[in-house]
């Protein structure tokens, strides 16, 4: 039998798909809560008032609600997709749910969640959720494994605007798809803020160690291009275990000893865990 081919996770046409055919809410890794502290710490570092909300891949996941009700209002939230299917998806639900009369002791958050679809990969997609947002930049981004379906994707090259820079170098200078994601956030997160991530890798921002960036062609007048170092643009905070919630133990058949009594014992799995990031933006800026 041959291999299973893995999911193509960096594909919009199989977000398409998967939304398409199933409604049911999905949270990959961890619950919509598990982000509850993180997301509070953030939201009450905030210099501004009210936190801007930036949540990335949101998918269908029930995150999105639950951001509305641990900032304490909906507006300044923006919940964006790859996927047109889903975004139409989540808007639709939220009407749905704001129609049915409130319930008795519960108080309501206010307003309206935004829903766009953004191609975090594409500088048109970018530079045009940059015109919607009138520019304001986010003060918090939440991102529940969209790192990691982006980092399944090829290597890209730089948009045409990068082509001064580029035509700078021997070669054709190619980033990896998670560095060029750091990159068109960083055009988007206010000095300051965090971007909060949620992953299975044990080093999903490797390329903010120095001098491990994706990009390594050099300028034929010897420059490191350093302005698409997403290093310059954001520093690791903090990174932490999340134990993967499994039932410690199962039972399995042992045989069958004498007296026809079937016994069971207990196989024991290794703990499982995923991982928390916060990244910082730094203070330099970055208008490509």
């Amino acid at each position: 039998m041959p291999p299973t081919k893995p999911p193509a996770f960096s594909d919009l046409a199989y977000w398409d798909n998967r939304f398409s055919t199933t409604s049911t809410p999905f949270d990959w890794l961890v619950s919509a809560n598990a982000l509850d502290s993180l997301v509070v710490a953030s939201i009450r570092s905030s210099s501004r008032e009210r936190c801007k909300i930036l949540h990335i891949g949101c998918g269908s996941s029930e995150l999105s609600s639950r951001l509305g009700e641990l900032a304490g209002t909906r507006e300044n939230i923006w919940n964006t997709d790859y996927s047109r299917v889903v975004i139409e998806q989540g808007r639709a639900i939220e009407e749905k749910l704001d129609a049915r009369p409130p319930k008795t002791g519960h108080e309501e958050v206010s307003g309206r969640m935004n829903w766009t679809v953004l191609d975090l990969l594409s500088e048109e997609s970018i530079t045009a959720f940059r015109a919607e947002t009138k520019s304001e930049s986010f003060d918090l981004i939440v991102d529940k494994s969209t790192s990691d379906a982006i980092s399944c994707g090829p290597d890209l090259p730089l948009p045409d605007s990068d082509a001064s820079i580029s035509s700078r170098s021997a070669h054709p200078i190619l980033l990896h798809p998670l560095e060029l994601l750091a990159l068109n956030l960083a055009r988007l997160t206010r000095p300051g803020g965090r971007w909060i991530c949620i992953s299975y890798s044990s080093d999903r921002f490797e390329f903010l160690h120095q001098g491990t960036s994706s990009r390594t062609q050099s300028g034929n007048d010897g420059s490191t291009l350093r302005e698409l170092e997403a290093s310059r643009y954001w520093r690791l905070e903090h990174k932490e275990e999340i134990e993967v919630e499994t039932h410690s133990e199962r039972a399995v058949d042992a045989g069958i000893p004498e007296g026809g009594v079937t016994a069971r014992m207990p196989v024991f799995r290794p703990k499982q865990v995923n991982y928390s990031y916060i990244l910082v933006r730094t203070d330099v800026l970055f208008e490509p």
